[in-house]
């Protein structure tokens, strides 16, 4: 134009019989007033996706798509503000079945253009956020235009990063590290818990679960880390998971929560002849989980105790006093329970010396 702009069209050609292209045809939204670019196909050719600047976008180049309507291309619909911004997105490409990769210089980034990649839904229809695949691919520079082999291991971008021949370069990669999906659920429900917050112990970095309650990280080749799954409200929980050879198809780590319950045991201690309570009586506490665990307490002045449970356990109490033979319970369990709970366990302490005047106990 007069401001010395170019605006880009797209066009199409079919091949005639295998022998030589056909006559270019325009898509039927080329403007003389913006530009569209950088078409990207589905594997099925019936959707189209493509970079514009035409009205009734974020701002800057966005992401549209069209749809094969009878044999044409429909009107062009834009990807929303979950994915365009003010800044200008641009180079879609599709790969596999569902993945879109795409550069971004409006997303919150390592600077200038990076590369981001995002899922669709195809039941759900929708994206998911779009997530930028960090350094080394990205950089401080521009990074854009990638493109990868059918498995998703080798590949070649562009970037205008230092230590190329000029402007933008072209670089090739071959992935190091394979995909890896952690999904976490209820256990008690099975259904897939969103917003989960994944660590694991291979490095420093975390992701939270989508919608599907899965997270998904880039793990070595030929490592195992353990991954570790916190939600409010649950107990959290870890599983091992390892990579082996590069492969396309996730290693699939599953963890289930359970819901947090309080267990308490609580009881009084009594003095079997004259049935009051007894203070200061030592409580002992001990369970299968972990058979050299021991905890103890002291009744209070009511002759109460209290101890905190851990879920699945089966428990023994037992109280002990000077000149009392002791009493104990067995079998005080908390398997199956899935909402806070109390278990009382009382305790009854028989003398082990004969009062002055009282004939009515009898001791061994």
């Amino acid at each position: 134009d007069d401001e010395g702009t170019t605006r880009l069209k797209v066009y199409y050609s079919k091949s005639v019989a295998g022998e030589h292209w056909g006559d270019l045809e325009s898509l039927p939204f080329n403007s003389d007033e913006y530009s569209v670019a950088h078409p990207c196909l589905t594997p099925d050719g019936e959707r189209l996706f493509f970079s514009s600047d035409m009205p009734g976008g974020s701002g800057g180049m966005d992401l549209w798509y069209s749809e094969k309507e009878n044999g044409r291309w429909g009107p062009p619909m834009n990807l929303g503000t979950s994915i365009n911004t003010e800044g200008n997105e641009i180079f879609p490409t599709w790969q596999g079945d569902n993945t879109m990769y795409f550069s971004s210089n409006g997303l919150a980034g390592l600077g200038g253009l990076d590369i981001y990649r995002m899922n669709w839904d195809e039941e759900a229809g929708t994206w998911s956020e779009p997530e930028n695949i960090g350094y080394p691919m990205n950089t401080s520079s521009d990074d854009l235009g990638i493109i990868l082999n059918k498995q998703g291991t080798f590949g070649y971008f562009s970037s205008d990063r230092q230590g190329g021949q000029g402007r933008d370069d072209i670089y090739s990669f071959i992935k190091t590290a394979a995909p890896v999906e952690v999904f976490v659920y209820d256990e008690l429900t099975g259904k897939p818990l969103k917003g989960v917050t994944i660590t694991h112990s291979c490095s420093a970095g975390e992701a939270r679960t989508d919608e599907d309650g899965i997270a998904r990280f880039e793990i070595k080749l030929n490592t195992c880390c353990s991954y570790t799954a916190n939600l409010e409200a649950y107990d959290p929980n870890t599983k091992e998971g390892c990579t082996a050879e590069l492969t396309d198809v996730p290693v699939l780590v599953e963890i289930p929560l359970r819901r947090s319950v309080t267990i308490n045991m609580t009881g009084v201690v009594y003095d079997q002849r004259s049935g009051l309570p007894l203070t200061n009586s030592l409580v002992t506490l001990t369970n299968d989980c972990d058979p050299e665990a021991m905890e103890t307490v002291r009744t209070n002045e009511d002759g109460s105790y209290h101890f905190l449970l851990n879920r699945d356990c089966c428990y023994k109490v037992k109280a002990e006093m000077q000149d009392y033979l002791a009493d104990y319970r067995e079998d005080q369990c908390t398997k199956g329970i899935t909402e806070d709970a109390t278990l009382t366990v009382d305790l009854h302490l028989q003398p082990i010396k004969v009062q002055p005047g009282d004939s009515s106990l009898t001791t061994t």
